[in-house]
């Protein structure tokens, strides 16, 4: 099984809707995600997600929300790999 939730901020600067050439639509997006402090009270470097959202929930996300907004993300971790 493939469960991954995120809790972040989007840090996408602006979020555009794109559609692929059949017509589907998708979001590219960022979320950054704060990995707390250490014991100096420093903050630890942010981890940036790249993230895709496709149809309804794409059109959700970018309407309601924009850089700087709080998101809960549940959904399927992918990794993509190529060869240079």
């Amino acid at each position: 099984m493939n469960l991954t939730i995120l809790s972040g901020y989007i840090a996408t600067e602006e979020l555009k809707l794109q559609q692929t050439e059949s017509g589907k639509t998708f979001l590219r997006f960022t979320v950054a995600i704060s990995n707390g402090k250490d014991k100096d009270g420093k903050p630890y470097k942010a981890d940036f997600i790249p993230c895709e959202a496709w149809e309804l929930r794409a059109l959700h996300i970018a309407e309601y929300y924009s850089k700087g907004k709080g998101i809960e993300i549940v959904g399927k971790l992918k990794q993509d790999e190529w060869t240079d």
